[in-house]
């Protein structure tokens, strides 16, 4: 379903702005042919429809979750094309929209919930990545989408300041990591409380061998390098 075919009735959006799990595991290089994204966008499908009336819109190259509206990307770099991906979204009649990758695969319900909850009382909510970039950025309708994008560098490891600096008002949420790099996917699965379902799908990666990656990794940030071609949002790219 084309986002421009369907009346909106929701007034709630989550927009999953990703390539294919396909491209994004051959991009980086990943183990398993991208299932780390395959079952990362399935989540966050499984995480809108349990908040209900919330509406699920893919911005990228699919293939698109069950039930999910598409909205092609528009524009000439990612900061364009993401704002328009608001904008659009805002036009088909959504008033608080959220936008997420497809390469966080502890995102769920419940920050998704709290994202939603953030913009009740304020006009934008931002969650950020480790490595400086984020994983969510939400907005509400009547902020101004061009003040908030202004100068941002994205895909880089300053994105999340510069949003900040845009919306010092903004509603922070935790951490939570992005999946970069075949590394990271050890990273995770150290971390603690993990779902049992995510849990086995790393322990059978980390046993896959790994190819190398196609990105030029050139800058880092803390003890995790950086990709110059790409952030967060930059995490949310495709």
């Amino acid at each position: 379903m084309h986002l421009a075919d369907i009346k909106v009735k929701a007034s709630r959006c989550v927009v999953l702005f990703s390539r294919s799990s396909l491209n994004e595991g051959a991009l980086k290089g990943m183990p398993g042919r991208g299932r780390i994204f395959a079952f990362s966008a399935r989540r966050v499908a499984e995480a809108v429809q349990a908040l209900g009336r919330v509406d699920l819109i893919l911005a990228g190259d699919g293939p698109a979750p069950d039930g999910a509206r598409l909205l092609p990307q528009r524009g000439h770099g990612f900061g364009e094309r993401l704002k328009n991906a608001f904008e659009d979204a805002r036009a088909a009649g959504y008033t608080e929209i959220v936008a997420v990758p497809g390469d966080v695969p502890g995102l769920s319900e419940a920050q998704l919930s709290a994202a939603f909850r953030a913009l009740e009382t304020r006009d934008n909510v931002l969650g950020p990545s480790p490595d400086g970039g984020v994983w969510l950025i939400g907005s509400r309708a009547g902020t101004d989408l061009s003040e908030l994008f202004e100068g941002v560098p994205w895909r880089t490891a300053g994105v999340f300041s510069g949003l900040v600096r845009n919306a010092p008002g903004a509603a922070l949420l935790d951490a939570l990591l992005d999946v970069d790099r075949p590394s990271d996917l050890a990273v995770l699965a150290s971390e603690p409380g993990l779902d049992p379902a995510l849990a086995a799908l790393l322990r059978s990666l980390l046993l896959v061998p790994v190819f190398p990656t196609r990105v030029r990794r050139t800058r880092t940030h803390g003890s995790r390098p950086v990709a110059p071609a790409r952030a967060p949002p930059a995490r949310l790219a495709a």
